[in-house]
């Protein structure tokens, strides 16, 4: 069966730190250009970023087929007190075309890149730079280019806010580039208290943990149990939950499908085949994911930018469960169903 395909875009994943899953599938490449004569590949992860991006997407989604795609990255001092990371836009650029090439399902961003004001460089001295664009300047247009173009083919995209209050989101790509076609993440504790640091919290699509979220705990593994903060951590794992969405609707869709025919003849048009295309949809993700916001009871949540997951899927898999032959597709079916209220198919 199909598996939904994510495109993780970020410094690489170690194979020595990655959680392996059955049903998991992982490939990648790099858009990290050679230094000198030094390659950047796929596989590996330039300070393990990637990897524990990797880890929390499968977390929620071990049935997902990951398309690793390595971009170049480092470290800007110009804070001493604060060093903070950095993405070569062209390179993000690459990457985004590359996943819209291999037709991904969601793209997961879990960085943001500065958006700077283009300026026309002028030079007493070599009047031939007159009206040039610096290197990072046609970087940042290639990568506002690739964005559209994933928004107008119906590629998902989740991306996380600044963990910096003093940044706007306006100002920051991806998400700039198409907000309304692109879920930016927040992060948030254990008890859905959002982080203090998290920017103009009014472009945040969700809050989702983020806060001391522990690693998955290795069976035989002498390591102590790592914690990560941030919203890139929570942007996996709305990006996992994304997927296992879609991954729901075109398994319950596909065992409709491999029905015996007689079985098929009595009943009703197979609606989860359009469900889940219309599921790649931004606004029909939206929708889905608002009715878990509407799951714990109230027409209105009390706060639409949380998700409270666990009721609503662990009560499905309580069902699951029990079930047996069947009921097993006609309870997920239900999930579906409830996750697709309200969109048009």
């Amino acid at each position: 069966m199909p598996t939904r395909q994510v495109a993780l875009i970020d410094d690489g994943l170690d194979y020595g730190d990655f959680d392996v899953y059955p049903h998991t599938e992982v490939r990648g490449f790099s858009c990290y250009p050679r230094t000198g004569q030094t390659e950047h590949p796929w596989h590996k992860s330039t300070n393990g970023h990637g990897t524990a991006i990797a880890n929390m997407i499968l977390r929620i989604n071990p049935w997902v087929h990951l398309l690793v795609i390595r971009i170049e990255d480092g470290i800007s001092y110009a804070n001493p007190g604060s060093p903070s990371r950095t993405i070569q836009p062209d390179s993000a650029a690459r990457a985004v075309e590359a996943a819209i090439k291999h037709n991904v399902d969601v793209i997961s961003m879990s960085w943001t890149i500065r958006k700077q004001i283009s300026q026309l460089h002028s030079s007493p001295v070599d009047p031939g730079s007159l009206g040039k664009k610096s290197i990072d300047e046609v970087g940042i247009e290639r990568l506002e280019m690739a964005i559209r173009e994933a928004a107008e083919n119906n590629i998902l995209m989740v991306c996380s806010a600044a963990d910096d209050i003093e940044l706007l989101g306006k100002d920051n790509l991806p998400f700039c580039a198409a907000e309304h076609n692109i879920f930016r993440i927040g992060s948030c504790d254990s008890q859905a208290q959002r982080d203090p640091m998290t920017e103009n919290r009014t472009t945040i699509s969700y809050f989702l943990p983020g806060i001391q979220v522990p690693e998955a705990q290795r069976p035989h593994s002498l390591k102590p149990l790592v914690y990560h903060d941030g919203s890139s951590i929570a942007t996996a794992l709305a990006a996992g939950l994304i997927s296992i969405i879609l991954h729901c609707a075109r398994w319950v869709d596909q065992c409709q499908e491999a029905r015996e025919p007689a079985q098929n003849a009595s009943s009703e048009k197979n609606p989860f085949q359009q469900l889940a295309k219309s599921l790649r949809i931004h606004k029909n993700m939206q929708i889905a994911l608002r009715n878990i916001a509407r799951s714990h009871g109230s027409e209105e949540p009390e706060d639409s930018k949380q998700l409270p997951v666990y009721r609503l899927f662990a009560d499905t898999t309580n069902k699951l469960n029990s079930a047996k032959g069947w009921q097993k597709v006609e309870r997920l079916g239900d999930l579906v169903r409830y996750l697709c209220h309200d969109i048009e198919a």
